[in-house]
């Protein structure tokens, strides 16, 4: 769901959104400047959120659907959807796979300086979407990352108190010659220990199963007088858990064109664990029509507080319905280069407590019924874009 996150005295005071289970839907006026919105909410608006790098894994298309439910709107998945990337100049065309709630280009899939991409998207009930054609611009080199540990960095809504984590900075030095519209985003790795938590039931085949179902799947009972609320299951391998930023970071050198970017606030890394983590910081090059559009994002999301409340800006992307001018299409479609940089954080000594701490509850042979059932505590990394069993680079030994 939809989550705002407010930063308090002791902070700088900002929202978060983590994206795309649950969106502020508006009726969109412009693609400009930010105007009051004149509508009112409605089912059925197609959200985008396209994001297309060089950087292996940071690539995504999610296409969603506002639907009306219990008194409040969200995006609705929508799966089963043809996706595909195309260059504009020569035809090439990528066909992207869905994995989770997102598609995926393939791992090799990578765009250079100078190219001009397309998004193409028919859904499964024939309507179709593109983008405008979007440019790929030069990216700006990092030159320094630094972590400041505070034990308060950020105030959290659902726990009501202030949560601890890292503050990341980054220094670069912004072109003169040039306009230079900056975008961040991060990625992070953390040891996992727990590779799956399963409430009111067991892992198998992949997935936790409740108790019914692992009857009827199996025609095997157990006995729920010995059963727990949660069993959990350690990794079989090593595997790392990949996060991804929760805010909206941008800066255009407007008005300091040449001037270096020394110690700029781009990410709160929050202390979900108290492993270890590796945080891979990625800063883009966006065009102009891409920072307008963050920054009207970013307007949303920082002055919404409350998101059922009116929104203050309209937002209109790049992406429309080619055969229907009169439909308004939300989020947009972005292809940016990334200049990346990792910074290795040791938090084996932070006195706080984690927010995620899950203690290991494995399953016992008194659960089953019968002879011969095996007992599971022990499950395989299953890759994908949120977990991986390869080393990250610049992972330090521990």
């Amino acid at each position: 769901m939809t989550q705002f996150q407010l930063k308090g005295k002791k902070g700088q005071l900002k929202l978060t959104l983590k994206r795309l289970n649950c969106f502020v839907f508006i009726a969109l006026l412009g693609c400009t400047e930010p105007t009051s919105p004149e509508f009112e909410f409605e089912s059925g608006l197609i959200y985008v959120d396209a994001f297309i790098s060089d950087l292996p894994g940071s690539s995504f298309v999610t296409i969603a659907e506002s639907v009306f439910e219990f008194d409040f709107f969200r995006n609705e998945f929508i799966g089963n959807a043809v996706v595909v990337l195309r260059n504009a100049a020569t035809g090439r065309e990528i066909p992207l796979m869905e994995e989770g709630e997102s598609y995926i280009p393939p791992s090799d899939f990578t765009v250079t300086p100078g190219e001009v991409w397309e998004l193409h998207i028919e859904l499964e009930d024939g309507r179709q979407y593109q983008s405008l054609p979007e440019a790929v611009s030069n990216p700006v080199p990092i030159d320094a990352l630094e972590a400041s540990y505070n034990p308060e960095l950020v105030f959290d809504i659902e726990e009501d108190s202030f949560v601890p984590g890292h503050a990341i900075t980054v220094t670069f030095d912004d072109p003169p010659e040039e306009d230079n519209f900056y975008f961040w985003r991060f990625r992070s790795f953390e040891r996992l220990v727990i590779c799956a938590v399963c409430e009111n039931g067991v892992y198998r085949e992949g997935q936790c199963l409740s108790f019914d179902q692992y009857r009827s799947r199996f025609g095997l009972n157990i006995n729920e007088s010995a059963a727990d609320p949660q069993y959990t299951y350690t990794c079989a391998s090593d595997c790392w858990q990949i996060r991804f930023n929760e805010t909206i970071e941008i800066f255009s050198d407007e008005f300091s064109n040449g001037a270096a970017g020394n110690r700029l606030a781009v990410a709160d890394v929050l202390l979900y664990t108290k492993n270890d983590i590796l945080v891979e910081l990625q800063q883009y090059a966006l065009t102009a029509e891409g920072h307008r559009y963050f920054r009207i994002l970013k307007d949303i999301v920082d002055n919404n507080g409350n998101f059922n409340a009116p929104p203050p800006a309209a937002l209109l992307g790049n992406m429309f319905n080619p055969n229907d001018s009169n439909e308004f299409v939300l989020g947009r479609f972005t292809v940016a280069l990334a200049a990346s940089a990792s910074i290795f954080i040791d938090r084996t000594n932070i006195p706080e407590a984690a927010l995620e701490a899950i203690p290991i509850n494995s399953e016992s042979s008194d659960l089953f019924f019968g002879d011969g059932l095996q007992v599971v505590s022990t499950i395989p990394c299953e890759e994908g874009r949120f977990r991986t069993g390869t080393r990250p680079e610049g992972w330090i030994s521990n």
